[in-house]
């Protein structure tokens, strides 16, 4: 980024002018307490309302900014671009003015916390952390396009974690460089100027090209890459060299240094690092919610999945069933004897006698057979023609049922006794 002189013709130099804000100096309506950190273009300051108490924090320019027209339209629109806005995953900004000594300032919410950048120090994150301390920043970013703003310097200094633990609330900060797009402003980029970080810029903001907010798309591939993997991918000993990568060099895959991010998560990562900015998939809210997905899907198994009670309950009947055929298939059967009933010859006008004859024995290697059906009951004896001879009944295979017939004596020949007791006649 381009930097305003230290001092010109005939303007003293302004580094001596730029001696920290002491405290009790008043900033509009609130009083500065003391310094909480110091930047490039400012100092922020811990302030507070002297009526009812409110602690603030108050960014100053310094005083060779403050002087350059340029960078004060800019700082205004900082301010301007968070209104526009108004997510509550960006920090708040609500006052504008000028201190006694003649440098800017605005005052916003004061933050508790570390900045992401702090947190990755400590080492990279899972997946399900990047998800969450992420996210937010996405729909604060997919906010900010909404409303026709590129914040064009996205990076981990840039966002802020409020709080720790489950109550972090990440906050996107420092919209010093953003382009509101639709608005005519007191400042403009030089041809051919770079703005942002190189770590961090999008090919096209590398060679100064037109920038709009598909350069953030491509800052946050860069963010979740570093967030996940714990190194960025693309690095250099200059900001040329960086620049170059960006443009010319295809970044190494995600799972190659990260290998336990799901490929599906990977693939929409580096998509978002296409140097097409049209490739670049939007919105970011919508793809932190796919990423969350191929979490969800990578670490519970589908046979894991619990089945509804209805389910379990046919299932069970199933087994039920099928353990009650196997023990009726494999349960014994005894051997059945087989009764065959002879009709014998006429003895009086309409009498009939009937002798029992048993069953021949069933030889040992033939298959037991069941149990035998009893006898129906087919009424008196001459209900049917003379010679009629009942059927089988017998349940016995067909070969059994061959020798039984061949067994039996010619029609009108004496029946001989089986050893019991011949019946007599009815």
């Amino acid at each position: 980024m381009a930097h305003a002189p230290a001092g010109g013709p005939g303007r003293a130099p302004t580094d001596a002018l730029d001696a920290a804000v002491p405290p009790g100096t008043a900033a509009g309506e609130y009083v500065i307490d003391g310094p909480l950190g110091h930047g490039a273009f400012g100092d922020v300051y811990a302030a507070h309302h002297p009526v009812i108490g409110k602690a603030v924090a108050v960014k100053v320019l310094k005083m060779r900014y403050s002087v350059d027209p340029d960078i004060v339209s800019r700082f205004l629109s900082e301010a301007r671009a968070v209104n526009r806005i108004g997510h509550e995953g960006v920090v708040d900004i609500f006052a504008f003015g000028q201190l006694a000594d003649g440098r800017q300032y605005y005052v916003m919410e004061l933050l508790a916390g570390e900045t992401l950048r702090d947190r990755l120090a400590r080492g990279p994150l899972t997946l399900d952390e990047a998800l969450d301390l992420l996210t937010p920043v996405a729909q604060a970013l997919d906010a900010a396009h909404a409303a026709g703003i590129a914040h064009r310097d996205l990076k981990p200094e840039n966002v802020f974690l409020v709080g720790g633990g489950d109550t972090c609330q990440p906050k996107l900060l420092d919209f010093g460089v953003a382009k509101l797009q639709g608005e005519i402003t007191g400042h403009r980029t030089r041809t051919g100027a770079t703005v942002g970080t190189p770590a961090y810029m999008a090919p096209e903001q590398c060679v100064g090209g037109d920038v709009d907010t598909r350069a953030d798309l491509y800052a946050f591939g860069v963010l979740l890459y570093e967030a996940l993997a714990g190194a960025r991918p693309f690095d250099g000993e200059t900001a040329f060299e960086l620049m170059a990568a960006h443009v010319d060099e295809v970044p190494p895959p995600l799972r190659a240094r990260a290998p336990a991010v799901p490929v599906q998560a990977a693939a929409w990562i580096e998509a978002l690092l296409a140097k097409d900015p049209a490739a670049r998939p939007a919105p970011l809210a919508q793809g932190m919610a796919h990423l969350r997905g191929a979490l969800l899907l990578s670490e519970v198994p589908p046979l894991a999945l619990p089945r509804s009670p209805r389910s379990r309950a046919a299932w069970a009947a199933v087994a039920l069933l099928g353990a009650a055929g196997l023990a009726w298939a494999l349960w014994p059967t005894p051997p059945a004897a087989t009764a065959t009933v002879t009709a014998l010859p006429r003895a009086g006008a309409a009498q009939a006698e009937a002798t029992l004859v048993t069953a021949a024995p069933v030889p040992e290697d033939a298959a037991p057979a069941p149990d035998a059906a009893p006898v129906p009951d087919r009424g008196p004896p001459d209900a049917g023609p003379p010679d009629a001879v009942p059927p089988d009944v017998s349940p016995a295979p067909r070969r059994r049922r061959r020798a039984t017939r061949q067994a039996r004596p010619p029609r009108g020949a004496a029946t001989p006794s089986s050893g019991l007791n011949d019946l007599e006649p009815w």
